[in-house]
């Protein structure tokens, strides 16, 4: 119990230590006006859940200061990068920003270790073990299909609304490479999936 307990804590200080840097260019400045309106708990940090029987238990939400520049700043110098035209002299509104690390299989692994094995392991095991349950896609959740191997993963989920219609983006990096790449990725995944989604948008 005492090795579970210091794996939980350990999980929660993820990346306290690092962070990712993601491209960015200053002296390119865009002619439309970016508001950030998010909930200003999507851009702090939380362990979603301690307990290794919820299917949440595993996904980190990350704090603003895990990216250089903050995702906010990397969002407006994308959309500006993107020169869309029908951006131009709107206001667009960021109403949901949220960048979730799920080490879930991870968490699973660690949590059977930590046990000492025997029947607690099994019980751990059994409870953890990789789609055994369905995690919220809108809070850094993923599906067998997109994730078949349950491997780490970083999602993103953003929502933006431009006279009133909102463009919902959910990007994600899969991969056991370091967390700091694997959240470079996912932002890179959402810049070309948001510039995208705005280029073709009717």
């Amino acid at each position: 119990m005492k090795n579970l307990i210091s794996f939980l804590l350990l999980i929660a200080c993820t990346g306290c230590a690092f962070v990712a840097t993601l491209p960015y260019d200053p002296a390119i400045k865009g002619n439309f006006t970016l508001t950030d309106a998010c909930d200003p708990s999507d851009k702090t940090k939380e362990l979603l859940s301690y307990s290794i029987s919820s299917c949440q238990y595993g996904i980190l939400r990350q704090a603003d200061e895990r990216t250089n520049p903050p995702r906010i700043e990397f969002l407006r110098n994308t959309l500006a990068k993107a020169q869309l035209p029908r951006l131009s002299g709107k206001e667009i509104i960021v109403k949901k920003f949220t960048v979730y690390e799920n080490g879930r299989r991870s968490a699973h692994d660690t949590a059977v270790g930590a046990s000492g094995g025997g029947i607690l392991g099994l019980a751990i095991a059994s409870i953890l073990v990789p789609g055994s349950c369905e995690q919220p896609l809108d809070k850094g959740g993923y599906t067998t299909t997109e994730n078949p191997n349950n491997d780490g993963i970083v999602v993103l989920e953003l929502v933006l609304s431009i006279d009133g219609k909102e463009y919902p983006v959910r990007s994600t990096a899969i991969g056991n490479s370091n967390p700091e790449t694997l959240i470079e990725r996912g932002f890179l995944k959402l810049a070309s999936d948001v510039t995208t989604k705005l280029a073709s948008a009717q």
